[in-house]
């Protein structure tokens, strides 16, 4: 995608996206470890066990950077060679094998290993021709044909075995191993489609349950001004049990899964598909509903699989699940530990997803065809979608009432969507009014400076996750307050003027303190003290996250909401003193509150926290729930 949201701020305003740089310098070698094993040897057969496998591919990539930075090329080689048997279709770790072997000065198995990683795929004939691990054989007509195949591979990429191929999108959309390959950076599955052979039904217009509405897109369609539904795609992920009824959205096509697809289960639960920018709506109205780790699917996405969620928002794709038991005021309250704007979460549990499927379906329709044609090239459909059922909520009734928390609810309710609203606001953008983006990069955080295992018991981190439109922490080591500066960014190539709002939609507003630095709010300080949880918010769910919120106005429009959000895990009790400093951490409250087990696993322990007689720190005693007692800190 020329211009896309994700290459302009990889380009202009320096967000980070996850990647890894596979780059080794001179550093001393290190002894090898014989201690890493991947989870399974067993090879991928087809792409979709990838969902299962890649798991294994992280912890190789891992071990790798380790390998890399301590110069440690004989563990590097075997740590490559695993990941290159489990994931025999990847090239860049039959890469690196050949990178390992060179240094080890095993040249002909280098040869061996960099042809056949060529054969395979790879196409990145810049970063082999100035790689340092292969600098021994730059001069190897060996290593100048795999060059020049790795630019073969790169000028054409279809040609190589390791590319999907584009299925063309008929009455039906596919997804077979043919046009399916996994994303090996973010995470998640891509399925390709071509236009060619699918059925032209632009004429044809969209009929939502509001009369109003359906009037209007019929009068606009005749007029050829809504783009109507042709070659959007809708993902059901729950086997019908949920299904959207496509007879009212002409043009909108479904997917089906091939019998591979279906054996490895990724056809159902939460989706980890994205579809190379395809305007592309789905549910699933399915939850794990058993067992200590029972959860919604969104709240499953936000706890492993956050990065498929962006992957999926950067490519016009907004799914849609209900949360179960995750928001139940009488159950547990809210229990998400964090909010995105890559998803809805709707109330209840089985078709409660339905009327959003109807709204977003219905913005789609409405949308002007090259409005429509401009916000997907650019990867900003799914954004512009939250953006416009967010503000056609009948609650929100003026424009700057979109301002207000009341228009960004944890769990969005689609029957409160004014779908005429809805459908007018759609229509009246055009190319020169798009909504902005609000995407946030951290320049300060607190939280970075706490160690696992030094600062609090356990071996995870304050951050739970950082991307351009989400950031989210929890609130781990003992003191009291902490702060963040964070910076926001519209796309570089829209050129008004862009006014940043900034607000609390959920917490104690007398902790939570949002100073901006600049006129704009384009970069501000967020302070916030510790909130004793489950607390109260305003849509009347206790909580125990705080939600800071970011909207840029461009003064035509409002964006989809950017979100920083700071999780304190409610199966800890906390006291502090009147000088904020703690006195008594109990970390075993789990059966008096839930909370996520992924993210705050239970301890079977408390802190208390001594004090000489000038108030200094004077350690700590941890006292365990058979009654024994350690005196830490001393």
């Amino acid at each position: 995608m020329k211009d896309s949201v994700v290459d302009e701020f990889r380009r202009c305003a320096g967000v980070l996206f996850l990647g890894v740089a596979l780059a080794a310098g001179s550093v001393a070698a290190a002894p090898v470890s014989n201690a890493f094993q991947l989870a399974s040897t067993t090879p991928v057969a087809n792409v979709f066990q990838m969902a299962e496998a890649f798991p294994d591919h992280l912890a190789a990539l891992n071990e790798l950077k380790r390998c890399l930075a301590e110069g440690d090329y004989a563990t590097m080689e075997t740590v490559a060679a695993a990941a290159a048997a489990r994931f025999p279709n990847d090239s860049n770790w039959r890469y690196n094998v050949a990178c390992a072997q060179t240094r080890l000065g095993r040249l002909d198995e280098a040869r061996r290993s960099l042809t056949a990683a060529v054969k395979l795929g790879y196409a990145k004939p810049d970063e082999m021709a100035t790689d340092a691990d292969l600098a021994i054989l730059r001069r190897d007509k060996v290593f100048a044909a795999a060059l020049a195949k790795a630019r073969q591979n790169a000028d054409n990429p279809a040609s190589t075995p390791e590319t999907a191929v584009p299925l063309p999108l008929g009455a039906m959309a596919p997804i077979t191993t043919t046009n399916t390959y996994w994303d090996m950076t973010l995470g998640g599955f891509f399925a390709l489609f071509s236009m060619e052979g699918h059925p032209a039904a632009a004429a044809l217009p969209a009929k939502p349950s509001s009369k109003e509405a359906a009037e209007l897109l019929e009068k606009w369609t005749a007029e050829g001004t809504a783009a109507g539904n042709f070659g959007d795609l809708y993902d059901n992920h729950d086997r019908g049990h949920s299904k959207f009824d496509l007879s009212r959205f002409p043009g909108m096509v479904p997917t089906t899964y091939s019998a591979e697809a279906r054996a490895e289960g990724v056809d159902t639960g939460f989706s980890l598909f994205a579809f190379r920018g395809i305007p592309t709506i789905g549910n699933s109205s399915t939850a794990n509903v058993t067992g200590p780790f029972w959860s919604s699917c969104a709240r499953n996405m936000q706890t492993e699989h956050l990065q498929s969620l962006l992957l999926q928002y950067l490519n016009n794709v907004v799914y849609v699940y209900p949360q179960h038991n995750d928001y139940l005021e009488s159950k547990f309250g809210d229990v998400f530990p964090t909010r995105t704007p890559y998803l809805f979460v709707s109330p209840g549990s089985s078709w409660t997803d339905q009327p959003i499927l109807e709204a977003l379906a219905t913005a789609l329709a409405a949308l002007r065809p090259e409005t429509k044609r401009t916000l997907a090239a650019r990867g900003q459909l799914a954004m512009t979608l939250q953006y416009l059922l967010r503000a056609s909520q009948t609650n929100v009734v003026r424009h700057v009432e979109y301002l207000f928390p009341k228009a960004h609810p944890v769990v969005f309710d689609g029957k409160a969507v004014d779908l005429a609203r809805l459908a007018t606001l759609a229509h009246s953008m055009t190319t020169n009014a798009l909504p902005p983006v609000a995407a946030l990069r951290i320049l300060a955080d607190e939280s970075v400076r706490y160690k696992p295992g030094e600062d609090y018991p356990g071996d995870l981190s304050e951050r739970l996750y950082d991307s351009p439109f989400s950031i989210a922490r929890v609130w781990r080591a003992a003191p009291y307050s902490r702060k963040m500066v964070v910076e926001a960014a519209n796309l570089p190539f829209d050129k008004r003027r862009t006014r940043f709002h900034w607000f609390v939609g959920q917490g104690d507003e007398s902790k939570v303190k949002i100073r901006e630095i600049d006129s704009i709010g384009r970069r501000v300080e967020i302070s916030v003290d510790y909130h004793t949880p489950p607390f109260e918010t305003p849509f009347g769910v206790r909580s125990s996250r705080v939600d800071v919120i970011c909207i840029a106005d461009n003064g035509d429009h409002y964006s989809a909401p950017a979100f920083v959000t700071w999780y304190f895990p409610p199966n800890e009790l906390r006291s502090y003193n009147s000088k904020r400093l703690p006195i008594v951490i109990d970390y075993s409250a789990f059966a008096t509150n839930y909370a996520d087990l992924n993210v705050a696993p239970p301890k079977n322990f408390s802190d208390e926290f001594l004090y000489d007689a000038g108030g200094a720190p004077n350690g700590r005693v941890r006292t365990y729930a058979d009654g024994r007692e350690e005196a830490l800190d001393k």
